[in-house]
């Protein structure tokens, strides 16, 4: 690694959105939708989390810090824009308890995550590898917002 104060930064911004988790979590209210086949048990998303955002840490970094000389600019707010969406899903999701509002909020973040990694992939196309697995979490999410949304339309 190159600097370690650049990486150690990258990934303290990395883990900004599960701030939103303080504010906002499941509570009775989740605990009482009708969740699809599929949806994992609560202990499974620290840890998948934890990975993912520590990974999105080090992609940013190689991102970050990669040899090319074009600017970086549009890849650095693209990746803010992906962040603020994460933390924002939590805070409509689990804050206002709306699944299908949050839905809107996921798709979006999906959209961002695939310009964000064709952006990495412009400088350093190992740090839009590091996102492949972020992304396919999203889409799992997307479907398990999906479907709680739909089920639970009254």
């Amino acid at each position: 690694m190159k600097n370690w104060k650049i990486l150690a930064g990258c990934i303290a911004l990395a883990f900004l959105p599960s701030l939103s988790g303080i504010v906002s979590k499941p509570d009775e209210w989740y605990r009482g939708l009708e969740k699809p086949p599929g949806n994992p048990p609560s202990w499974v998303f620290a840890p998948v989390w934890t990975t993912l955002y520590l990974m999105m840490g080090v992609a940013h970094y190689l991102y970050t810090t990669s040899q090319s000389t074009d600017e970086k600019r549009a890849g650095h707010a693209l990746y803010a824009g992906q962040l603020l969406l994460n933390g924002t899903w939590t805070l409509v999701f689990f804050g206002a308890k709306a699944p299908c509002a949050a839905l809107a909020n996921i798709m979006a973040l999906w959209v961002m995550i695939l310009f964000t990694m064709r952006e990495f992939n412009s400088k350093a196309p190992r740090a839009a590898k590091l996102l492949i697995p972020y992304l396919l979490w999203v889409s799992f999410a997307t479907y398990l917002n999906l479907e709680i949304c739909r089920r639970n339309q009254h």
